[in-house]
């Protein structure tokens, strides 16, 4: 069996090169300009705030988990309750 081979125009590999090339200098020029200094400062105080919010939610789930630990007594009870009640045959 044959393959055929196929030989790839020499103009179109140039111009591949040179596309790239173009892409890459255009690039180079692009990182010139810009600018290495970041401003912290909004990212600071957002990143403070949060940490001042972190205390107050912790006091929020402390304060609220006993509440919880109870309405999930009283309504085991009842249900325990309710189940036993509907048992009874009253007839």
């Amino acid at each position: 069996m044959t393959e055929q081979v196929t030989a790839q125009k020499p103009g179109l590999v140039a111009a591949f090169k040179y596309r790239v090339a173009m892409v890459m200098t255009s690039g180079l020029a692009l990182v010139g300009m810009a600018s290495a200094e970041i401003n912290f400062t909004p990212i600071e105080e957002l990143l403070t705030a949060v940490i001042d919010l972190i205390p107050s939610f912790m006091d929020l789930v402390v304060a609220i988990a006993p509440l919880v630990v109870v309405i999930a007594i009283v309504s085991f009870i009842l249900k325990f309750l309710d189940r036993i009640i509907s048992m009874l045959n009253f007839g």
